[in-house]
């Protein structure tokens, strides 16, 4: 995959241990009802809500779903991510 110099600084600049920030974080929001958005995400780890600061939210969401198998869900058409309730929330 190409990716451009602005994506390649946000990688390059992640902080270490942002998977264990992000899952912490995750871990209080179970269950549809209680999704929290990027940019909270964002405030809880870095205390602002910058481009850069939720785009690495968001990739570590995806580090997090890909690599260690951790289910953190996701609603098409409406904000937000949580960890799943049941196993119909899973599915």
């Amino acid at each position: 995959m190409t990716t451009t110099p602005y994506y390649d600084h946000i990688l390059a600049t992640m902080p270490d241990g942002l998977e264990k920030q992000v899952y912490a974080v995750m871990r209080d929001y179970v269950g549809k009802e209680n999704a929290i958005t990027l940019p909270m995400i964002s405030l809880v780890i870095f205390a602002d809500d910058t481009e850069t600061h939720k785009r690495q939210v968001r990739e570590v969401i995806e580090t997090l779903r890909t690599q260690y198998g951790i289910p953190v869900c996701s609603n098409s058409g409406s904000a937000g991510r949580y960890m799943p309730a049941n196993q119909a929330e899973l599915d």
